[in-house]
């Protein structure tokens, strides 16, 4: 009979991490930053650990009497051997120059110890998850395996000195750089000006009443980004594969997209469809139709596809279609925040950008002036707080189909609201709608289109 397998770990190693921390108490803070008390395998040596760090966060000092008394207190100094085992691991330690090596042989002995268990859970789910939801299951698992990968890649603080040298570093980089975006373009000037583009670790919300067109615009930057090599992906809650597919061809072939779901094109627009669509093909443009997902199951396929694809953006549509967690008792506002902060996090996780379409509150249509703003964020605030940029849509056309202003047809204004690296301020661009494109206004009109809309720049 084979013997039992013994779980990883290193006696020795955690001896002399606990033998530097009795011998050097400046040690003991950075040890403690570190490593949990579960970290330590032995359990004489998990408790005695316990008792030093309660110790020197009490009195910010070491001393042997002292570990002995805690211990004494909580009913377990002779279950690690009395005093003489405390002098034991002290003695044991020559100098405490290799602490750091000792911890960081510790710490992993830990992780490959709480892998073993995670694969243990996991084994749980795969057995015990009857006619549940077997995506959710594996998006749990994912999770699982993520925030101990995280828990070993935790930063630490970083010194002025390294934070000015890094800093200074990218900025040596754009130094003569012909582009004013240190992000992804989205190739509308105006609008880049103000933005310096889609910056890895951002969360982006895009957000308009029904009818502005933020899906076309959002396909419209995923295009433009696309075009310029960066792969992209979508996540459309609402609309189909098909749809989507409808849309692109539309916007690149130059057909009206009404006509391309009825097949009514002519031979020669059939022949541009034919070429247009071959190009298409080569794009970096990866589409999940899935109707409800949550936070884990997006950062799950998005660490997959990133395994294997470069991408530089991601785009969801919409945030209020997002599946919050399974727990029970919490308002649809509380589930809201709990979707943002997790797209949050998705993005600093990935570094990369992440474009995250919002609907609006009703309050809009309430007001004289319908231009929204960033108190008509549906459902709740911690969106406005979680977003570095927030950007939103409005077309006067459509609430004043009679009496808009000539100049303002097929205008639209992308509100900059928050812009947490930059300006706030206002770009128009103009809305094709037959092939749901967008363009950049004709040069030096903004200057006009303000004065028509009676709001400036800094709106």
């Amino acid at each position: 009979m084979s013997q039992p397998r013994v779980m990883p770990h290193n006696r020795e190693a955690e001896m002399q991490v606990l033998g530097a921390m009795l011998m050097d108490p400046a040690i003991v803070v950075k040890v403690v930053e570190k490593i949990p008390e579960e970290a330590f395998y032995d359990n004489r040596l998990r408790l005695l650990y316990k008792g030093v760090s309660e110790v020197f966060t009490r009195e910010f000092m070491i001393d042997n009497l002292l570990i002995a008394e805690n211990l004494q207190s909580h009913g377990v100094l002779e279950e690690i051997g009395g005093t003489s085992f405390i002098m034991e691991v002290a003695d044991s330690v020559a100098t405490s120059a290799n602490w750091e090596t000792h911890t960081d042989i510790l710490v992993e002995k830990f992780l490959q110890r709480r892998l073993i268990n995670i694969g243990a859970e996991i084994t749980e789910k795969g057995f015990d998850g009857g006619d549940g939801d077997i995506g959710q299951r594996i998006g749990e698992s994912e999770q699982l395996v993520f925030d101990l990968s995280r828990r070993r890649n935790v930063r630490d603080f970083m010194s002025m000195d390294k934070v000015v040298t890094q800093t200074f570093s990218t900025i040596s980089k754009r130094v003569g750089s012909d582009s004013n975006c240190v992000g992804i373009e989205s190739d509308y000037t105006d609008l880049d000006a103000l933005t310096s583009g889609a910056k890895p670790s951002e969360l982006i919300i895009l957000a308009a009443r029904p009818a502005m067109g933020k899906t076309a615009f959002a396909m419209n930057l995923a295009l433009n980004a696309a075009k310029k090599g960066h792969g992209v992906a979508i996540f459309s809650l609402e609309m189909g594969i098909e749809a989507i597919g409808m849309r692109f061809l539309s916007m690149e072939a130059g057909i009206d997209s009404q006509k391309l779901q009825k097949g009514n094109i002519s031979n020669e627009e059939a022949s541009v469809l034919a070429f247009k669509s071959s190009q298409m093909a080569q794009l970096p443009i990866f589409i999940d139709d899935t109707a409800l997902v949550g936070v884990p199951q997006i950062a799950g396929k998005l660490r997959r596809l990133k395994a294997e694809h470069p991408i530089d953006l991601v785009i969801i549509d919409y945030l209020q279609l997002m599946k919050a967690s399974d727990r029970t008792g919490e308002g649809r506002q509380q589930e809201v925040s709990e979707i943002s902060r997790g797209l949050k996090l998705v993005a600093r996780e990935l570094d990369i950008p992440l474009l995250v379409l919002s609907q609006l509150s009703r309050a809009v249509e309430q007001r004289t002036d319908k231009r929204p703003m960033l108190s008509d964020l549906r459902e709740s605030g911690a969106i406005e707080q979680d977003a570095d940029q927030v950007l939103f849509l409005y077309r006067e056309e459509y609430y004043k189909k009679e009496n808009t202003d000539p100049r303002l047809k097929g205008v639209t204004e992308v509100v900059v609201s928050k812009n947490r690296m930059g300006p706030t301020g206002k770009a128009y661009l103009f809305f094709d709608g037959r092939h749901t494109k967008f363009h950049s206004v004709e040069l030096g009109r903004a200057d006009e289109l303000n004065q028509i809309t009676g709001t400036g720049e800094d709106y």
